[in-house]
């Protein structure tokens, strides 16, 4: 997947939302890639933050290799509801997205914060998004 592709590339030990993230930036066709472009983010800047913020967590941390994070597995259980929420029958990068805007908290969220995107836009903008079948 992409998330732990960046999570291998991070050298991180584990697979956390930040590198959901990056991976959901990273797909280029996906819903939830798109409304983070149309709100002005692009996956290196993103890319940039993670590192810098993330730059001893994995030493302090302790996961077997490549395993979601507690934040990432509760994230995925977001998106699954998300997607029954919208009555669909995948787990998309919309869904993804949506999940991580209603967790609402980590090291995702400060990334988006800092580059001035709310939870709040991330579901405006998803809603509108999906609204118009784009």
């Amino acid at each position: 997947s992409l998330a732990q592709t960046e999570s291998e590339r991070l050298n991180a030990s584990y697979i956390g939302h930040e590198h959901i993230l990056i991976g959901i930036l990273r797909e280029e066709e996906g819903v939830g890639g798109r409304v983070l472009r149309e709100l002005g983010l692009d996956a290196v800047r993103i890319q940039k933050m993670v590192e810098h913020l993330s730059r001893d967590l994995s030493k302090r941390e302790s996961f077997t290799a490549n395993e979601l994070s507690p934040s990432a597995k509760r994230l995925l259980e977001l998106a699954v509801e998300e997607a029954q929420r919208h009555g669909q029958h995948y787990i998309g990068t919309e869904h993804l997205l949506l999940g991580l805007a209603r967790q609402n908290e980590g090291m995702a969220i400060d990334v988006l914060r800092k580059f001035g995107i709310s939870a709040e836009q991330i579901r405006r903008q998803t809603r509108r998004m999906l609204k118009e079948g784009r």
